[in-house]
């Protein structure tokens, strides 16, 4: 714990800088969000070839990196301090993917209005937990500070999680809450009968229950005789979409995070209303990350259809269509990504491997008599974009 030692104290302090200000070795710059994830958030996961669940942190694999680079281009970022960029936030994610932008010095700076994330992609490759721990824990925990310069200033960022079914985002959340509970809560020490909280542990009040006033960053204290709120007050709101494309009006939310978009009938119908909470006059100064899986393209697949080949007009960060050439989309993670067994001892995919092995497996499908199967496993292991959005 940092108040048992100096040695403790600083290195602490340098973690919490790491965890706003992003890291960097030999120019490679990680972002805060993946840091954070990457080295203090656990999830649950099979090791190796294990069938049994285990608590652990993730791995850091090609994914981790594609989407922790992502999420911060589209949060803004531009560069740092001590370089000047003239970039947009997709001609920044692109220097950042590529590794053509080398960390020197400074603090980085988000100059760039927000954009939103559109993440399609397979079944199990760990996008939940990434959205539960890289973006709402990491947001929620160091209430959206971006950077560790002293001060005067507050911080405090409210964050909203919503889905057209509360089973998908309460799913979400639970992921969530076992995260904070295993990588923080749990991570206390006790010496000498003290009890020392996680340096980045955080009191709170109220509930993830959807419709409620939501978890709060709050605790009460008594000054002069009387009880007194003090915090962040940061919060993490719970949305349910159903029937109700205004639920989030009302709200000022620097993060959003919609869950399983496919089955989510109005999703098209709440971008207009959602990007009011997340601006100040005509500044989009919020981000919402908003996740599809394959095979759970149902009642929103025509509107996740459309934003996605469309994502200028609806403020997502744009990736180049390198799989069918159809110029700008969202961003897709291709079923090849998901496999571990198919990644080298760096995270890195070996693409051709992968695919081989989603052909054969849909080759063998083929031989049986239900079509279904066979679409069924190009969904869950999309290899291009529109297989996503196959029925």
């Amino acid at each position: 714990p940092p108040e048992i030692s100096e040695e403790s104290r600083l290195w602490w302090k340098e973690q919490f800088k790491r965890c706003i200000e992003g890291y960097s070795v030999g120019g490679k710059w990680m972002p805060p969000n993946l840091y954070f994830y990457i080295n203090f958030w656990d999830i649950e996961m099979n090791l190796g070839k294990s069938k049994t669940k285990v608590i652990a942190r993730p791995f850091l694999r090609d994914i981790e990196w594609l989407i922790g680079n992502a999420w911060i281009a589209a949060r803004g970022f531009n560069g740092f301090t001590d370089d000047e960029y003239e970039l947009n936030n997709n001609g920044i994610y692109e220097k950042l993917q590529n590794g053509s932008l080398q960390y020197k010095s400074g603090r980085p700076l988000y100059d760039n209005e927000s954009k939103d994330l559109m993440l399609l992609g397979p079944r199990d490759f760990g996008k939940s937990f990434i959205a539960s721990g890289m973006i709402i824990a990491h947001e929620w925990i160091f209430d959206g500070r971006k950077d560790c310069r002293k001060g005067n200033v507050k911080y405090k960022s409210h964050i909203a999680v919503g889905a057209g079914e509360t089973k998908y985002s309460g799913n979400l959340l639970s992921k969530f809450a076992q995260g904070y509970t295993t990588s923080i809560i749990q991570k206390s020490s006790i010496l000498g009968n003290v009890l020392y909280p996680h340096p980045f542990s955080k009191k709170f009040t109220g509930t993830l229950v959807a419709g409620k006033d939501g978890m709060i960053a709050k605790y009460s204290v008594k000054v002069g005789g009387e009880w007194k709120d003090e915090g962040s007050f940061s919060t993490i709101r719970h949305f349910s979409y159903k029937n109700n494309e205004h639920a989030a009006q009302g709200t000022r939310n620097s993060v959003m995070v919609k869950e399983e978009i496919g089955e989510f009938d109005n999703y098209l119908d709440t971008y207009a209303h959602d990007r009011e909470t997340m601006a100040d006059g005509g500044r989009k100064f919020g981000s919402s990350f908003e996740i599809g899986t394959g095979g759970n393209m149902n009642k929103g697949t025509i509107g996740a259809y459309k934003k996605f080949y469309d994502p200028e007009t609806y403020d997502l960060l744009t990736i180049d269509d390198k799989w069918e050439n159809r110029g700008k989309i969202g961003m897709f993670i291709p079923g090849t990504m998901r496999f571990n067994d198919y990644k080298d001892n760096q995270g890195n995919t070996d693409h051709e491997k992968a695919l081989d092995f989603i052909n054969s497996e849909i080759e063998k499908k083929k031989k049986g008599k239900n079509r279904k199967a066979v679409l069924d496993y190009i969904q869950y292991n999309p290899r291009v974009p529109s297989e996503i959005f196959l029925q």
